[in-house]
């Protein structure tokens, strides 16, 4: 199955009318994959019939404008995006000025893949992850703003000068610095914590909310920042949608370092054990098929597989 792919992409950002702001972007150059969508690929009709702008691919929450027009011309995609007014979403309100006043320059594009070609090896000065390739056609299918690539110290002063607020909720996803942000690596009273990479390491992180998904449950990335190098640095499972133990088995199959919601001790699994020959039960932390048991020296089976194994004994002895 085609699944659709975003890309974060750089524009040059004005205003054309009132709360209308065109975005101008170049993408036939490569991104930091290695891509390039060709400009006269892009299939926009099934997008026009719900052109509404969303903030970080942002599902579940209202959109903060909508396009009033969009086409592609001369290598690039250009779009004219109309804000929601104060009165009717301040958060969009919010957004808007910090893209007109420049400290927001980037947007993100989800499409599907049509039709694409490999591109050729990457040059002596390029670092490439994987099969570079060429997005010879695609579909539109949604516009999102997003923070990245935008320069933090931009957006420290835009917050300075009070246009950000520290409740707006798409603070947890701009890039902070280390200094500002001491719990980025740690866990929250409300979410299990899956540690990949040492954040020591990095200079800033950025999270990314639902940017994974594991079963239909969304998985928030923390993402170190290293002069020009990003990489997922951790995962956050938010604890009303994910158990612990779901979580920690997760976050194993990653080779992960778990931590449980609030940094509280992880909760022991207990089996209840029955012993092989004298019937003898406990409950143990251990599985119980480590275990001996301290009356007769035998093994232990689980109390489940004793009733099963009575219940069959029992209609043997009826049978004969």
């Amino acid at each position: 199955m085609t699944q659709m792919i975003t890309k974060v992409l750089p524009f040059e950002v004005k205003e054309v009318d009132r709360r209308v702001l065109e975005f101008v972007g170049s993408t036939e150059d490569k991104d930091r994959q290695g891509d390039v969508i060709m400009a006269n690929g892009w299939q926009l009709k099934q997008y026009k019939k719900n052109p509404v702008f969303l903030w970080s691919h942002q599902y579940n929450e209202p959109p903060i404008g909508k396009a009033i027009n969009v086409w592609a011309e001369d290598g690039k995609l250009k779009f004219h995006i109309k804000f929601a007014e104060k009165d009717e979403y301040e958060f969009a309100d919010t957004i808007y000025r910090l893209y007109k006043g420049g400290y927001l320059r980037a947007s993100s594009v989800g499409f599907l893949p049509l039709k694409s070609e490999p591109i050729e090896e990457a040059k002596d000065d390029e670092v490439i992850f994987g099969q570079p390739t060429r997005y010879l056609k695609q579909e539109l299918l949604e516009l999102s703003g997003c923070p990245v690539p935008a320069n933090p110290n931009a957006l420290a002063e835009a917050k300075a000068k009070g246009l950000i607020k520290d409740e707006l909720p798409f603070l947890p996803a701009l890039v902070v610095d280390k200094d500002e942000d001491e719990d980025v690596s740690k866990p929250y009273p409300n979410e299990h914590s899956c540690r990949l990479k040492d954040p020591g390491k990095y200079d800033r992180f950025a999270r990314k909310n639902c940017e994974q998904k594991h079963d239909g449950k969304c998985i928030d990335v923390i993402y170190g920042i290293k002069e020009e190098k990003t990489e997922i640095q951790a995962l956050r499972y938010k604890k009303d949608i994910w158990t612990e133990s779901a979580a920690k088995s997760h976050c194993a199959s990653r080779d992960g370092t778990f931590e449980a919601a609030g940094g509280e001790e992880s909760e022991k699994e207990t089996y209840k054990c029955e012993c092989i020959d004298c019937g003898y039960k406990i409950e143990s932390d251990k599985h119980c098929n480590e275990l001996k048991c301290p009356k007769c020296g035998a093994s232990y089976i689980t109390e489940e597989i004793a009733v099963d194994k009575m219940a069959r004994t029992e209609k043997m002895i009826e049978e004969k």
